[in-house]
């Protein structure tokens, strides 16, 4: 048996060494012009606090928005950075950042390009589309005071299935009572 097992390993060590598939560890693709569409916003703004943790694999970065574009943000937003292999960032340095987000948060990937750049001014993109200002606090406040109006019909119908469902248990236990 182990004179069978000695061959065969070699062989899948030098298939292994010897593929033709280069591999890197740790790379990012290469996008293709305009970036923009691989990411949900991009956003030039100037980060204001780091808040690294050695413990944690992500970090929040606490950067206030001069613009973006994709998607109106607020004013001052945290975004969540890789520990490990993210970009370094420095605070009250000014970046073009590419963000995704995911269930409402905003997220720098390994792989998201970032920009240092002089001041908002110094960087004109065309390609990146729709330019928008950021939100103010007082725009904040009222969104999240009126809310989502999706969420009242939603609300609403499930009180009323509910009181519905509630009324005929009720009504179910009073008949096999009697």
């Amino acid at each position: 048996m182990i004179k069978k097992l000695i061959p065969l390993t070699f062989l899948i060590v030098m298939l292994t060494v010897l593929s033709p598939n280069s591999t890197h560890a740790l790379s990012c693709i290469e996008f293709e012009e305009p970036v923009i569409n691989y990411f949900d916003l991009a956003i030039i703004g100037t980060v204001t606090n780091i808040n690294k943790k050695p413990n944690d694999y992500m970090y929040p970065v606490e950067v206030e928005v001069v613009k973006s574009w994709k998607q109106q943000v607020p004013s001052k937003m945290e975004m969540d950075v890789d520990y490990t292999w993210g970009y370094e960032f420095q605070k009250d340095q000014t970046y073009l950042i590419y963000l995704s987000v995911d269930d409402h948060n905003y997220i720098n990937s390994p792989c998201s390009p970032v920009t240092q750049v002089d001041s908002e001014t110094d960087y004109k993109d065309s390609s990146l589309g729709e330019e928008f200002e950021p939100a103010t606090a007082e725009n904040q406040e009222a969104a999240a005071v009126n809310g989502n109006p999706f969420y009242i019909p939603i609300f609403v119908l499930i009180t009323i299935i509910s009181a519905i469902l509630l009324f005929l248990l009720i009504k179910r236990s009073r008949t096999k009572s009697e």
